[in-house]
């Protein structure tokens, strides 16, 4: 099953950190760090969602001491906690937020037939790391349709058939816990932790006395905001938030690309692999941790894209979306031609129809072909992508 990967990062609870669970106790300590930088968070408000009556606040160093009497239990009489269903290669990650809950795994190919059921049984809560392209899996392209309760995600995946490592995963139906709760993992509350120019952070608590991985970045300052550009503009952090990732298995990068980029020293270029006659990739935010982007909705995407291949497709996904949903938007229709020569495309965000601004986890993903390309594939084919930033304005 592999280890638990710590899917919140950044900000943590040290030091002493108790829970003493009882009908109106609430006796909870422990220091507030940034995941940028990991400096203490004086007066952030700390509160209880079930209980916001018991509250404290940071001290000069981030500690805390939150203590009072009342009830005690899950907001609104529901289990808290969400599946959180990610994908990256052929490794499926997910979340199961309490115990005795149905877990579903199955593959299916892209006529949305059947070909696998990779799991299918009851699990404790905790997180779970699974490779879902057994070796003796055929090469070819496949959808991963997995099912936690009552939440379902599907992704696409990419299998050569050489996974030798996934051999006799599943051959004992082993589900094994990933260690979270030691004695229960049943939600108890949320504890919440607030402070202006910080994004609102949400934790649920157990019953088992531990320490919490727990993440707070500060808010993205609003106005041009840059991912990869060498404009004198704020950035989003690639220090803490912020990965590349190819979602299908083929596509080469070269992220310091440097003859002749469309500003400052460095580009991204994309080349293509016979074997493989699409790409997709882009720069997403780490599991577990959307930005909030709510700012930019009105506004727009600027990007530089030169090369030779056909069409060239941009995007920019949210939580709701996940594997590979969003809207994908042809940059011919603003401005991308294949001649090997810079253009400079200005996407309205507003084309990103049904994305969620307020949770973004794909900042830009970019795709070839488009789905109205019907150009022969040909795998000399390639394409540079510079200067990409956002503007609160079209």
């Amino acid at each position: 099953m592999g280890e638990m990967k710590n899917i919140l990062g950044g900000l943590i609870l040290a030091g002493a950190f108790c829970l003493a669970h009882a009908q109106s106790s609430v006796d909870i300590s422990g220091t507030v760090n940034s995941a940028k930088g990991g400096a203490a968070v004086a007066g952030a408000k700390v509160f209880l969602a079930g209980n916001p009556s018991i509250t404290t606040t940071t001290d000069a160093s981030g500690n805390f001491h939150l203590v009072g009497s009342g009830a005690v239990g899950v907001r609104n009489g529901k289990q808290a906690g969400k599946a959180e269903l990610s994908f990256k290669g052929t490794e499926l990650s997910f979340t199961v937020p309490e115990n005795n809950t149905p877990v579903t795994v199955d593959i299916f190919n892209l006529k949305s037939e059947h070909v696998r059921n990779l799991v299918s049984r009851t699990a404790t809560a905790g997180r779970y790391t699974l490779n879902a392209a057994p070796s003796d899996l055929s090469g070819g392209l496949y959808l991963v349709r997995a099912r936690v309760g009552k939440q379902s995600s599907a992704f696409k995946m990419t299998t050569l058939g050489m996974n030798s490592k996934s051999s006799g995963l599943f051959a004992n139906a082993a589900f094994l816990r990933t260690g979270l709760a030691k004695v229960s993992a049943d939600p108890v509350d949320s504890l919440l932790i607030t402070k202006e120019g910080f994004k609102p952070f949400a934790k649920v608590l157990t019953k088992f006395t531990g320490i919490f991985p727990l993440s707070i970045n500060p808010k993205l300052p609003p106005g041009d905001l840059k991912i990869v550009s060498e404009r004198n503009f704020p950035q989003v952090d690639w220090g803490s938030n912020v990965d590349v990732q190819v979602w299908d298995g083929g596509t080469l990068l070269k992220g310091d690309y440097a003859p002749s980029p469309f500003e400052g020293t460095q580009s991204w270029l994309v080349t293509m692999v016979a074997a493989q006659p699409y790409n997709a990739w882009g720069f997403v935010s780490k599991p577990g941790t959307p930005e909030d982007m709510s700012a930019w909705k009105d506004g727009s995407m600027h990007l530089a894209v030169k090369g030779t291949a056909t069409s060239v497709g941009v995007t920019m996904g949210s939580t709701d979306q996940a594997g590979g949903n969003s809207v994908k938007v042809d940059l011919r229709d603003y401005g991308y031609l294949p001649d090997n020569k810079w253009h400079e495309s200005i996407v309205p965000l507003s084309a990103f129809t049904g994305t969620d601004f307020s949770s973004i986890e794909v900042y830009c993903g970019l795709v070839y072909p488009v789905m109205a390309d019907t150009a022969v594939f040909d795998p000399d084919l390639f394409y540079q992508v510079d200067d990409i930033y956002w503007k609160i304005t079209k």
